[in-house]
């Protein structure tokens, strides 16, 4: 076979192997003009080649991420020849709206010193991206309600705590009088269906600021936020008492009440507004 025909061969058969690549490949100019797109990247653009081909990968994506687009082709205009690759991850849309996150490994191309262009490949991780998401969304909300749960609440009160002012919020601590009996005789099924519209009527008295927190069993936190976060939480009481109580299996509460101290940590906040809720309890049983 001639040598540039063995040549033309290799390189088509290269062509071949990468147009068949799940990944994204793409090669460009240093201004960032496209010169060659495998049908992965084709494909996330809904775009035929004659559309891809000659524009710039800035242009082609989408309005609200050019501006970061624009940075990334400046960052691969600075690649060098003792520093010639890049990597990142970018989350972007599909053309039908769906989140997408990539990973993209950059290679410069040089002649000498001098810059030549630039070879993209993208593979792509929004599976393991959104597993994360789940796992992250899992390890602080509660699984039967959807609610946060302790550790999340714990989470929420460091970011509040961690601030050199003291927060002004509140913190309300509930403990559900009667749902024993609503667990006992008419099974866990309908207990855990009482719970879950207890989630849902604390949310719905409480403001959209305040946080609702299912620490576990039958106990529920509210933190309240605003400008005067104590009398919010006092003021709330009453509406959490009528939610509760307008139930298809009405239920009644102990609901104890703490606010910040300096030196506050989320613990003893919680602490507090538990041994309150125990108080209320013990007054309401003499």
């Amino acid at each position: 076979m001639p040598e540039h025909a063995h040549a033309l061969w290799q390189q088509l058969s290269l062509k071949a192997v990468v147009d068949d690549l799940p990944d994204m490949v793409f090669r460009a100019r240093v201004d960032g003009t496209i010169i060659y797109a495998n049908q992965a990247y084709l494909d996330f653009h809904g775009l035929p080649a004659e559309e891809v081909i000659g524009r710039s990968f800035v242009d082609l994506s989408p309005p609200e991420e050019r501006d970061v687009i624009q940075t990334v082709l400046l960052e691969l205009q600075q690649l060098t020849p003792e520093r010639p690759t890049r990597r990142n991850e970018h989350e972007t849309r599909t053309v039908s709206g769906a989140p997408s996150w990539h990973e993209w490994s950059d290679q410069a191309i040089f002649d000498g010193d001098e810059l030549l262009g630039f070879v993209s490949v993208g593979r792509d991780v929004t599976r393991q991206r959104l597993q994360q998401a789940r796992a992250a969304f899992h390890l602080i909300h509660d699984s039967l309600t959807g609610l946060r749960n302790r550790r999340g609440l714990f989470r929420h009160l460091e970011g509040l705590l961690e601030e050199e002012w003291v927060p002004d919020i509140g913190v309300l601590y509930l403990d559900l009088n009667g749902f024993k009996a609503v667990n006992d005789t008419l099974g866990h099924r309908v207990g855990d269906m009482a719970l879950v519209g207890c989630a849902d009527a604390l949310r719905a008295a409480s403001g959209p600021r305040d946080l609702v927190c299912r620490l576990g069993g039958d106990e529920f936190v509210v933190v309240t936020a605003g400008p005067d976060g104590g009398a919010q939480a006092d003021a709330l009481v009453p509406a959490l008492r009528d939610a509760l109580a307008s139930l298809p299996h009405p239920l009644g509460a102990s609901i104890g009440r703490s606010v910040p101290r300096e030196g506050d940590t989320p613990a003893t906040l919680l602490e507090r507004a538990d041994a309150s809720m125990y108080a209320e309890k013990r007054s309401r049983s003499r």
